[in-house]
């Protein structure tokens, strides 16, 4: 027997914002020139790790978002794929863009406590700042030889109080570019670098390097406002803002000199921000905020076709664990009772009870658990491997893979009747005697039926199945004792290598609403 099975659930997402109506998130479309390093499994995208450099989307976004607190950088393949969090600070990074090899993310970041210009690879490592200087620095542009255009001076201004710096990555002091005062949020180089684009009183201006050959670019009316210009791939248009009144912001586009022009947008009380071409030029993205609206759209050169983006996570989806501290941006964590702890460190998720620990909460149980920030609505298959480090005999505990609020589980469980698999699959179980301490479980709902797995020598053997209910799943995973099964000795478990394999992927508009920003 395996006694009655209780999979908890539980009524919010401890991470969930109070407020994210004016959050920013700063994003851009990545051209990919180079090998990425974004270490992937058979095509499963790995998140917070390192490792080679296997095909990736050809082309990817980064963004800011503040899904998990506070802002931080991100990047997702335009196809939705390969989602990856870069930085992981208690800082505030905004205005990210990717270097020409495709190895190098630019972004400002006050983790000094001033804004100045930092990199990151994008694999996450080599979190690096580039900058130091007292003013507020921004808005980062790579050049093709690898330095980096970026703004210095106050911030918000519209007027001509700051100025470009030219820095190498490695940093530095940095070099004016001799142009005189600018407009701040208003910069940017062409593909071949020679001539840096630039705003001056809301009136777009280009000019060399060298600060000679400046020309006038765009010629707004009265009251009108150009700003955040964007060169295109082949660099014969650009595309930038036009505040027609100052309230409104529109999409326009228009050649290098200032003709042709062309305005995408009409949208009053809904502001466009931070616009980007894509590598082939085949659409603009851009922000979008007001009207309770904060979300990522692009659309074509035309001004047709205007579409979401998606940044929600999406399958295959892998997740190593692979640095120290939990990626709230995916997970939110949960304990219930006393004496249960759970970490993310030295690449898996611990969790422990004490020998002390008793049941409490909602559920009545000891537990601790990682369970994902976004949902699956529909079928899944899902897997993550275990360790039972600290496992006496009959201890009355659970290692399971869950299907929050589906009823559903599978995991390794010691009792006093049998070392066993189990699963419970919304109100049927089954069963496995074992001698194994470490292994990987897996849960599919497919064609309507649940079906619970363990796995042997790389074979998955099926444990039960059972005719599945349509409830919309939390995915996580979880140590827990429940029926006063707890044998009150030291139990410990780690987590490794969640995958989802497949499955649509539902975030909440929070979550959502956070991925909003720049584009570069």
């Amino acid at each position: 027997m395996t006694g009655t099975r209780h999979v908890s659930g539980f009524l919010r997402r401890p991470d969930g914002p109070k407020n994210r109506k004016h959050s920013q998130c700063i994003t851009a479309w990545l051209p990919r020139t180079a090998a990425l390093g974004i270490a992937v499994l058979a095509g499963v995208a790995i998140v917070g790790s390192t490792g080679a450099n296997p095909p990736q989307p050809t082309e990817e976004i980064v963004f800011r978002s503040e899904r998990a607190g506070q802002p931080d950088v991100y990047l997702i393949g335009r196809d939705g794929s390969n989602f990856r969090r870069l930085t992981f600070t208690e800082a505030r990074e905004r205005t990210p863009r990717i270097s020409p090899d495709g190895n190098w993310v630019a972004f400002s970041s006050n983790a000094a406590g001033n804004y100045d210009i930092w990199v990151v690879r994008r694999d996450g490592s080599d979190l690096t700042r580039v900058s130091a200087n007292p003013e507020f620095e921004d808005n980062p542009v790579w050049l093709p030889d690898g330095r980096i255009v970026f703004l210095r001076g106050p911030f918000g201004c519209e007027a001509t109080c700051t100025t470009a710096v030219v820095v190498k990555r490695g940093g530095g002091q940095g070099a004016t570019v001799p142009i005189g005062g600018i407009q701040s949020s208003t910069l940017d180089v062409t593909p071949d670098g020679t001539r840096i684009l630039f705003g001056r009183n809301g009136t777009l201006y280009s000019a060399k390097l060298d600060g000679t050959a400046e020309a006038q670019v765009t010629s707004p009316s009265a009251g009108a406002f150009d700003f955040r210009p964007s060169y295109s791939p082949d660099g014969a248009r650009i595309v930038f803002l036009r505040s027609p009144d100052g309230v409104d912001n529109e999409l326009a586009t228009a050649n290098v000199d200032g003709s042709g022009f062309v305005q995408l947008t009409s949208t009053p009380g809904r502001h466009e921000e931070y616009p980007s071409w894509s590598k082939d030029g085949d659409a603009i993205l851009f922000m979008t905020f007001g009207n309770e609206d904060s979300r990522l759209r692009q659309i074509t050169p035309d001004g047709s076709g205007e579409t979401l983006v998606s940044t929600d996570i999406k399958a295959p989806f892998l997740d190593t664990f692979s640095r120290n501290g939990r990626d709230s941006s995916i997970w939110h964590e949960i304990l219930f009772g006393t004496g249960s702890s759970i970490e993310q460190v030295d690449g898996h998720v611990e969790v422990s009870f004490a020998a002390s620990a008793t049941q409490g909460g909602p559920f009545d149980v000891i537990e601790g658990h990682f369970g994902s920030q976004c949902s699956l609505p529909g079928d899944f298959d899902m897997q993550v491997e275990y360790d039972a480090v600290a496992w006496p005999s009959a201890n009355g505990t659970q290692a399971s893979l869950d299907a929050f609020f589906a009823n559903a589980s599978v995991g390794r469980e010691s009792q006093v009747w049998a070392e066993q698999y189990t699963t419970w699959l919304d109100g049927r179980g089954g069963w496995a005697t074992t001698e194994e301490n470490s292994g990987a479980l897996r849960l599919v709902r497919s064609s309507g039926q649940f079906r619970g797995y363990w796995r042997y020598q790389d074979v998955w053997v099926p444990l039960r199945s059972n005719v599945a209910n349509t409830n919309s799943v939390v995915f996580g995973f979880s140590l827990r004792s429940f029926n006063s099964q707890f044998a009150h000795q030291p139990v410990k478990a780690t987590f490794d290598n969640f995958r989802l394999n497949s499955g649509a992927v539902e975030c909440p508009e929070w979550w959502r609403n956070a991925a909003f920003g720049d584009f570069g």
